[in-house]
């Protein structure tokens, strides 16, 4: 399948690649959801976790490092069979599972800042609308008949026991974000 994507500015050629109707990613979502309550993971806050830090601890491997070009989305089989990706894979990982279980998702793209002499770079990442929840940081509203639902901040590229959350923007600062309703 084909590989391009039309860069930070362009969410939805990202949002292409996300895959929530595939059965392996149904199964695979199926299976961590069944973890996460059997290990006590109940709410939809949790189970979201969950999710999270399992997409979280795969390992980060930039596009030029693992596929030679400098942005080459995978698709969620590849990030699974290679066990590795960047933001973007990341990102549309855990849309994908997330999405598969029900929940809705966007994939936002913009340009981040680790520190204020920090140059600023592209990023993309994962926003999910939690049911209930209503202050767990920073958010985006959806669009038209979504335009009344937060969708939390989810950096899906690194997840840290305790340090992580959903909600949590771990930048110092972020400009220019797009984002894309994967359905």
């Amino acid at each position: 399948l084909p590989h391009d994507a039309g860069g930070v500015y362009n969410p939805q050629s990202y949002g292409n690649f996300a895959t929530p109707g595939e059965t392996y990613i149904i199964e695979i979502s199926n299976k961590l959801n069944d973890l996460a309550t059997n290990n006590g993971y109940v709410t939809d806050l949790e189970i979201a976790e969950f999710v999270y830090a399992f997409v979280g601890d795969i390992q980060y491997l930039l596009d030029i490092e693992g596929s030679g070009e400098s942005d080459y989305p995978k698709y969620p089989i590849e990030m699974l069979w290679e066990a590795s990706g960047d933001c973007e894979d990341a990102a549309i990982l855990y849309i994908s599972l997330i999405e598969a279980l029900g929940y809705d998702a966007l994939i936002v793209t913009g340009l981040v800042k680790q520190s204020e002499d920090e140059d600023w770079s592209g990023h993309a990442w994962a926003a999910v609308h939690i049911p209930g929840e209503d202050n767990l940081g920073t958010y985006w509203y959806g669009e038209a008949e979504k335009s009344n639902l937060k969708f939390y901040f989810v950096e899906a590229t690194a997840y840290w026991d305790g340090t992580s959350s959903i909600g949590q923007n771990p930048w110092y600062d972020i400009k220019d974000e797009s984002y894309y309703d994967v359905e």
